[in-house]
């Protein structure tokens, strides 16, 4: 399940950084370390790994990355999630930073998976959103259909709760006036606001104004139950509605596996739309936004076909060709083992599988569909990243090189990761920076190239 991704610009110097969580490369995750490595861009392009002038530490497996200036300093900063624990630092400069989490009422034990930074009050800091996982049970052993040791579903640990964090704005300091103990950085607001109201299994998360009011609502992806949509109600509460709006369940009614969540505008009606990876024998989920309701478009869209072999986690809808129409990518590796004599796996791996190596039965291929206007294809050629054969788990996409077009960076658990340099696009292209005055001048989102 480990791995993250991540492209910033940690030290405002307009060059891209990289930053790459979970686990160590090797040959059975009972040998694999925790992994917390942060890439300094130099401006001949290279890269200079400054993990150990950064200093971020976890006590877990480290798993989802979240960035966002929430102390309105200029300087983007980091939160943490993974199996174990879950941690909030801010960005000092100059590839510094400081571990607030105890300032914090954020870490719970809880297996976190992803988190979201967004203003949900509109009051010009920026709140966090954290999902979980399960209630894992280490010592619980599953077995798949073989009698073969393999991983647990979902299903077989109890749901958690999500959580939802308010940023008061006011750092906690013991220098505060009349020797009042100021209110912590985060508070928990998860009760108070709804969001501990439903359990699930967490894993994906997006945060977008889904029904046009101006206020940003929250989609949390769960592994093998309904998902949630949390529509904000403008007073520091949340509903769930995803029932209601079309986005709980598939096609047919059933809860897949979902665990990553792309959003972008496919159809052209300026609304935000949702494609949501599964497992593999799911099809991906292509959910299109109509005045504040999703219809599954998956066929139409030819994703089914596309997806079905495919265990998709890391995802996103970059314009990657310049055509004005957003593309499809997914890091995929697989949760169940493949069938030594499976065929059509043979046929997909272009290679054989050897008894003797643990990541074997779980590397896949990668993919990555090109809009059509009104429905994804396959390119036309394979490129390193449809061929990479991996257990890719975190994808980020960032104009890496600056040269106007978006660039890959994957996570794996059986390899180092990937940096893929995008050579499909052509055309003129235009850098902004929107800031936000009010909020001491803090990019918003983040550098954006289009």
């Amino acid at each position: 399940m480990a791995g993250g991704s991540a492209i910033a610009d940690f030290n405002n110097d307009d060059l891209p950084d990289l930053l790459i969580t979970g686990l160590t490369p090797a040959d059975s995750p009972a040998h694999a370390a925790p992994l917390l490595q942060l890439m300094q861009q130099n401006s001949d392009g290279t890269f200079s790994d400054v993990s150990a002038t950064a200093q971020l530490k976890f006590k877990g497996i480290p798993n989802g990355i979240a960035t966002g200036d929430f102390n309105n300093d200029g300087l983007l900063d980091l939160c943490l999630t993974g199996y174990g624990d879950c941690r909030l630092f801010r960005n000092l400069g100059s590839f510094q930073f400081a571990d607030i989490t105890d300032q914090t009422e954020l870490n719970s034990g809880r297996w976190s998976t992803s988190a979201a930074f967004l203003d949900y009050d509109r009051d010009g800091w920026l709140d966090l959103f954290i999902t979980n996982y399960v209630d894992y049970d280490p010592t619980h052993e599953c077995r798949d259909a073989a009698g073969r040791p393999d991983f647990c579903r979902p299903t077989v640990f109890p749901r958690t709760t999500d959580r939802l964090f308010h940023n008061s704005g006011t750092p906690a300091t013991s220098d505060s006036p009349n020797n009042k103990t100021p209110p912590p950085l985060f508070t928990d607001m998860s009760a108070i606001s709804g969001i501990a109201s439903h359990r699930g299994a967490g894993l994906g998360v997006a945060t977008c104004d889904w029904n046009s009011d101006g206020w940003t609502d929250i989609f949390v992806a769960n592994d093998g139950h309904p998902n949630f949509l949390w529509i904000n109600q403008q007073n520091g509460t949340f509903t769930e509605e995803a029932v209601l709006r079309g986005t709980a369940a598939d096609a047919a009614g059933q809860s897949p596996g979902s665990m990553g969540i792309a959003v972008a505008d496919l159809d052209n009606n300026l609304l935000p739309d949702l494609v949501i990876t599964n497992l593999d024998g799911e099809s991906n989920a292509v959910c299109l936004n109509h005045s504040g309701s999703f219809q599954e478009l998956s066929t139409p869209w030819q994703m089914d076909n596309a997806s079905f072999p495919c265990t998709g986690f890391g995802t996103a809808l970059p314009d990657l060709n310049h055509d004005g129409k957003p593309d499809f990518v997914a890091a995929n590796g697989r949760v169940r083992q493949h069938s030594m004599n499976n065929t059509a796996h043979m046929n997909n791996t272009a290679q054989q599988l050897n008894p003797d190596s643990f990541w074997d039965r779980y590397r896949e291929k990668q993919l990555l569909l090109l809009s059509q206007g009104n429905n994804f294809a396959q390119p036309d050629s394979t490129d390193e990243f449809g061929s990479l054969n991996a257990v890719a788990r975190g994808l980020a996409t960032g104009d890496v090189d600056r040269d106007g077009d978006l660039d890959l960076l994957v996570s794996c658990l059986d390899q180092p990761a990937v940096l893929l340099k995008n050579e499909m696009a052509t055309g003129h292209w235009l850098q902004i920076r929107p800031l936000l005055p009010a909020s001491g001048q803090r990019t918003h989102p983040a550098l954006r190239t289009r």
